[in-house]
């Protein structure tokens, strides 16, 4: 035998109802009989261009209004043969655009083992956590490049890391190269980052990589980029 109540609202997933939402006796109202009038809570309009908070929208839940300059661009040119970086001119316009959304599941990574024959560009302005040293890695297939500002300046960007061939998805070190050497970064200041790689055939994989000081190696949550 059992019996539970459960609900769901803008920003709540389905739970069973707490408690301390419920009152034994109704509150004071003109009329201690007078049943107790229920307002429909708002909905959530998400995709409005307005980031409503009273209604549970946050980055996490509706990032297209709260934070659509969160994040990263990932770019593709598609048809060019050949593993390396110089098959493409990454000045022509891409083939395809998009964004990785920077809410809490983006991360500076493209797809995994998704085609043939293209290249790919991930470019985000990088805002670190704290001031401290930093170490970078790259890892791609076919071969791939990450470069780093000193600044905001695409113009001041230096490559930083390489990978000369190829790697596994997330194999941050069969190349002394992929790691950089540490980088000294000043929390809250944006700094102009990209990544590109170059697919042949077979698997494809690119992705970026940081270690700073409080936190071990990840791969970078794109909410600490920003897309302008």
């Amino acid at each position: 035998d059992n019996l539970a109540i459960a609900w769901e609202y803008p920003g709540q997933t389905q739970e069973v109802i707490p408690a301390s939402y419920g009152r034994i006796k109704p509150p004071d109202t003109a009329s201690p009989t007078a049943s107790p009038t229920i307002t429909p809570s708002p909905t959530s309009s998400c995709g409005n261009d307005v980031c409503e908070a009273s209604i549970g929208e946050t980055c996490g839940t509706c990032w297209e209004d709260c934070c659509p300059n969160v994040g990263a661009t990932i770019e593709t040119w598609t048809g060019i043969p050949g593993t390396t970086l110089s098959a493409i001119d990454w000045a022509t316009d891409p083939d395809e655009y998009s964004e990785i959304r920077g809410d809490g599941q983006g991360l500076l990574e493209g797809p995994t083992n998704a085609r043939e024959n293209y290249g790919e560009r991930i470019r985000t302005y990088l805002i670190p956590p704290v001031t401290g040293s930093y170490t970078f890695w790259i890892a791609s297939d076919d071969q791939g490049s990450l470069l780093l500002s000193s600044d905001a300046s695409q113009d001041n960007a230096v490559e930083i890391a390489r990978v000369p061939t190829w790697t596994n998805s997330r194999e941050f070190g069969k190349f002394a190269e992929q790691r950089s050497d540490p980088i000294t970064l000043v929390a809250g200041t944006p700094y102009f980052l990209e990544a590109k790689m170059k697919e042949g055939g077979q698997g494809d994989n690119l992705a970026i990589a940081w270690e700073y000081p409080g936190q071990t190696q990840e791969v970078i949550p794109a909410s600490y980029g920003r897309i302008k």
